[in-house]
């Protein structure tokens, strides 16, 4: 589309442009800037806005090539760094992911957004000390925030310092009573606590104002297996499976649960679909296994058991369970 010099503005068509973007109404956002880079192919923040409207869209692989193709232009302003950190973070791309945000904080050393997404990425590299570190820091510089307590929760907890994450996620409800993730991670602190009841009392709020959380059914399933409701334990497990099929910790859950109600050949069946759908040489590999051993040991498999159990030390060499059973079958 060409315009006249005498009709169109680009100053002016900006800042509609980001009065739409600021209040919502990304499709007007995106139609007006998309028209100043026709006037404009230079303007670096119209491309960098482009790509923060398509991040927000979902079309993450866009939004990384736009914001990359504006820092390739001027690299010295942070929140482009940030923003095609995540974009990187959403594609999975941790490495990167974690470059940009250094690289946002070496130019706003107190950018507390940069701080938090670098948080959320070194807890899924599984540094969960950094990770807390990172978190207080945004929370040092931007003040109280349900999302950054719920993430420093989440970390604390997988460093875990369980007393710490129920404080922080605490705090994360007191700032937004319905914050999913913030409810679902206290019930798991509470269940790595052993406050069973605290835990079922909170999940079972969770899934009633979110019923389609299925980590939150998920570990309501755990709370009501540790209580020995084996019934109500399999309901929750199958509805996160019916909502999320493709998650193998859901299927390790269901498996447990199985496995205590004496069903043992459904257990395997349940088990062998986690091992399937769990990412190779993970932690839940090793615990899928396990039980997988165990279930293999109640059918009379003694070999198969010896073999699965073999395979969860040599995933984890400290899963002391796995260890203590295959003890009990060696000879």
């Amino acid at each position: 589309m060409s315009h006249e010099s005498t009709d169109f503005d680009p100053r002016e068509s900006f800042k509609k442009a980001f009065d739409a973007h600021r209040s919502g109404d990304l499709d007007a956002a995106e139609m007006i800037f998309r028209e100043i880079l026709t006037a404009e192919p230079e303007n670096i923040h119209a491309t960098h806005l482009l790509g923060v409207i398509a991040l927000q869209k979902g079309r993450v692989h866009e939004a990384r090539d736009l914001i990359e193709a504006a820092i390739k232009v001027d690299d010295s302003h942070a929140p482009f760094h940030c923003n095609l950190g995540e974009a990187h973070r959403l594609l999975g791309e941790l490495d990167e992911a974690e470059q940009c945000f250094l690289a946002a904080l070496e130019r706003e050393p107190r950018f507390s957004q940069a701080l938090a997404n670098l948080g959320i990425t070194l807890y899924l590299r599984g540094q969960y000390p950094e990770a807390v570190r990172r978190l207080q820091q945004a929370l040092e510089m931007a003040g109280p925030s349900a999302d950054v307590y719920s993430n420093l929760g989440m970390a604390q907890l997988a460093a875990g310092d369980i007393d710490a994450a129920v404080t922080s996620l605490r705090k994360a409800i007191e700032l937004d009573p319905h914050h999913v993730e913030a409810n679902y991670n206290l019930g798991t602190a509470l269940l790595e606590k052993g406050d069973i009841d605290a835990a079922a009392f909170v999940l079972e709020e969770t899934v009633r104002t979110a019923p389609r959380s299925a980590d939150a059914w998920c570990n309501l399933a755990r709370a009501l297996l540790a209580q020995s409701d084996l019934e109500a334990a399999e309901r929750c497990g199958r509805r996160a499976l019916e909502l999320a099929p493709d998650q193998a910790k859901f299927y390790l859950v269901l498996g447990q649960v199985l496995a205590d109600g004496r069903r043992l050949e459904e257990a395997e069946a349940t088990l062998e679909r986690a091992l399937a759908l769990a990412p190779p040489l993970a932690a839940q590999q090793a615990a899928i296994h396990y039980l997988l051993g165990t279930v293999l040991e109640g059918l009379g498999r003694s070999e198969e058991a010896k073999a699965s159990l073999h395979k969860a030390l040599e995933l984890n060499p400290e899963l002391g369970a796995a260890r203590e059973a295959l003890s009990g079958l060696i000879p």
